[in-house]
């Protein structure tokens, strides 16, 4: 009776589970820090990222049944650590003296990670989180089978470059990394953070020369969209709705934790037409961070306050 019982469950799970598709993005987590491993980050830094794994890893009875439950295996996302000398010696490896030199030189270590994530990304592909990012979704829902590149709007209008997902030598990483080279020349205009901007200036670049009648501005109200060879799927960084609706339960988006916290911890990542579906994917800082001003303790941050007060640019090509 009991193994008949067990059987019931599992194909009970089997009829209301959707089958997940094979995705182009290869199975890898890139992050990036300045010590040489993730185990000398602060604990409830390793714990956030340890979180986000274990959503993104396979469920006891997707083990148990293999491919039924998906077509691809359901193989989990298997995380690959770059500290500052690990993303030297692969810029130094796979990349010319100059961006190297932009590397050694970056006044930021938020700068440093920035060209490490392009340059691993684009030679590689796969998905990138800033530790300090909680997500609430599995990395793999974050894009479907023709996803090429996978990001957000951030509250500022520019990129936010803390949440990817791309092919290996996407054109817009290869555009980003292109603008990242023009940043440090200074032939493209230092206004807003380096890696937010170049990220967009990348995607905008890829719109001009794949697919000119798709106006940026115009497609932020879209979840994927195709642009020549790329399907851009990107995301929306919004303040939380902590309105616990005349005394009921918190939404799900703000949950206890939240409701009170600074303003930088009332940040959520949503679908891009909120006005029709505010589905959460995920918060820019984990829940229990406690300097989320500089990165929850991660190092290279910047101030929210600060990014409000530069100047905006107009996301259209």
């Amino acid at each position: 009776m009991a193994r008949v019982a067990v059987m019931v469950f599992i194909v009970r799970i089997l009829s209301a589970a959707p089958l997940v598709s094979s995705i182009k993005i290869p199975r890898h987590l890139i992050l990036t820090g300045k010590p040489d491993s993730l185990a000398k980050m602060g604990a409830d830094v390793r714990a956030n990222v340890d979180n986000n794994l274990l959503l993104s890893a396979p469920s006891y009875f997707s083990k148990v049944v293999g491919s039924l439950l998906s077509d691809d295996g359901g193989e989990p996302v298997k995380p690959r650590w770059f500290g500052d000398k690990a993303c030297r010696e692969y810029i130094a490896t796979h990349y010319d003296e100059e961006l190297l030199g932009f590397f050694d030189h970056a006044g930021m270590g938020a700068y440093r990670g920035d060209i490490c994530r392009a340059a691993v990304l684009y030679k590689e592909g796969g998905f990138y989180t800033d530790v300090d990012v909680e997500l609430a979704v599995p990395l793999t829902e974050l894009v479907d089978a023709d996803t090429t590149f996978m990001s957000a709007y951030s509250v500022n209008g520019d990129i936010f470059n803390g949440l990817l997902a791309v092919e290996p030598k996407s054109e817009v990483l290869g555009e980003t990394l292109q603008e990242i080279r023009r940043w440090f020349r200074g032939e493209s205009e230092q206004v807003g953070l380096m890696g937010t901007m170049t990220m967009l200036r990348g995607i905008e670049n890829v719109v001009r020369m794949r697919c000119p009648l798709n106006l940026l501005e115009f497609m932020k109200t879209e979840t994927q969209w195709p642009c020549g060879k790329e399907q851009i799927r990107l995301y929306k960084e919004s303040p939380l709705d902590c309105d616990s609706r005349n005394g009921g339960p918190p939404r799900n988006e703000c949950p206890p934790e939240r409701e009170g916290a600074s303003e930088m911890l009332r940040l959520g990542l949503f679908y891009p037409n909120m006005h029709m579906d505010r589905t959460l994917i995920g918060w820019p800082r984990y829940h229990s961070c406690k300097d989320p001003q500089g990165g929850c303790g991660s190092g290279g941050h910047v101030m929210l306050q600060k990014r409000r007060f530069l100047r905006r640019r107009s996301t259209s090509p």
